[in-house]
């Protein structure tokens, strides 16, 4: 399964260029595992160097500013461990990586605005962005909660056709759905979940009865599997969707001197404005990548490029939107994230 989560990673992300193949990069084995790499939380920073924090499950430490180091992470997130207990690294290495790549065109990107020109990248550039931007919404924890998760659905399509392609066993929507929940930790080991395992497995298990088929799937090594399963799950490339995210138009929003963007621990948002139906730079998939300035991935026919917005009720509509999906979130300005948090 190691080998699996870390090829689904190479397809997520575009082929790297020759010089930063060639950089050295040095890592050790992290426990840590941002899934909003820290280099992006720096840069929702305030000038005084302070991101003011809310968590969701915490309300009653209300809003502090945190370093980047102490937020928006899971110990071992990516970590998988083999029957024998070594704990293998390899994925959430190949993601340090990909952050780097990242990280060079977020700097491009920000270096071409602030010269008040639209972002010049490369079609293997924009096209990283594009997928960078797809891993860093399935990549949060918060994703599977909400139902309006881009291809949450034909997710859950694909992976019936791929289960019953694979073991000859027709899935159901909703039994696909009670698997991935089950495998996401989001979903106890009940009736309904043994059910569809018994399903999937036919006669081997039959003369088990639900306490003993429990008992084995709560073993050791299936906990394992299933954790392997939900790693390589979340970062798996899903065609369909790639291929539609691909077909949008991308741009860029600045936002003037009062206005500021949030980042949330589900740091992407699709976004339109109740009664308004019209084309607007923030209608779309929206992508923060300061609290300054967006990526959007919207409509083929907008008419957008580089775009500053000074609309405060679509820049509320974007941080609320944001905030209401992530368990945690923060931005550069206290009264924003407090007025967030009690809305």
């Amino acid at each position: 399964m190691a080998g699996y989560a870390h090829s689904a990673l190479k397809l997520t992300m575009p082929t790297q260029s020759a010089g930063h193949r060639n950089k050295e990069i040095s890592l050790s084995n992290p426990k840590k595992h941002h899934f909003v790499p820290q280099q992006h939380i720096e840069r929702f920073k305030s000038e005084d160097g302070k991101f003011w924090y809310y968590d969701r499950d915490k309300p009653q430490r209300g809003v502090e500013h945190r370093d980047a180091a102490s937020i928006f992470y899971i110990r071992q997130h990516n970590t998988l461990v083999s029957s024998d207990g070594k704990r293998d690294y390899s994925v959430e290495k190949e993601l340090s990586k990909i952050e780097g790549r990242y990280k060079d065109i977020a700097d491009k990107v920000i270096d071409d605005v602030g010269s008040g020109i639209a972002p010049q990248l490369s079609m293997s550039g924009r096209r990283f962005l594009r997928e960078y931007i797809l891993l860093q919404w399935r990549r949060s924890p918060d994703f599977l909660k909400h139902e309006t998760a881009p291809d949450s659905l034909e997710k859950l399509a694909i992976a019936s056709r791929e289960i019953e392609k694979s073991s000859g066993i027709s899935l159901t929507i909703n039994e696909t759905r009670i698997l991935a929940e089950y495998s996401s930790g989001r979903r106890a080991l009940d009736v309904e979940v043994l059910t569809v395992f018994r399903k999937m497995t036919g006669d081997e298990y039959s003369t088990l009865s639900d306490q003993q088929l429990a008992a084995l799937l709560k073993g050791g090594d299936a906990q394992n599997g299933r954790k392997a399963g939900e790693v390589a799950g979340r970062y798996e490339r899903i065609p369909a969707v790639s291929d539609r995210v691909n077909s949008m138009r991308m741009w860029y929003v600045a936002l003037p001197l009062g206005l500021s963007f949030v980042l949330g621990s589900l740091p992407v948002a699709s976004v339109s404005v109740p009664g308004q139906t019209s084309a607007h730079p923030l209608r779309g998939i929206v992508f923060p990548i300061t609290s300054g300035l967006a990526v959007v991935l919207g409509s083929p026919n907008a008419p957008f490029s580089m775009e500053v917005v000074n609309d405060r009720q679509w820049v509320r509509q974007v941080n609320r939107t944001i905030a209401r999906m992530s368990g945690s979130f923060g931005s550069r300005s206290e009264k924003l994230t407090q007025s967030l948090a009690q809305a």
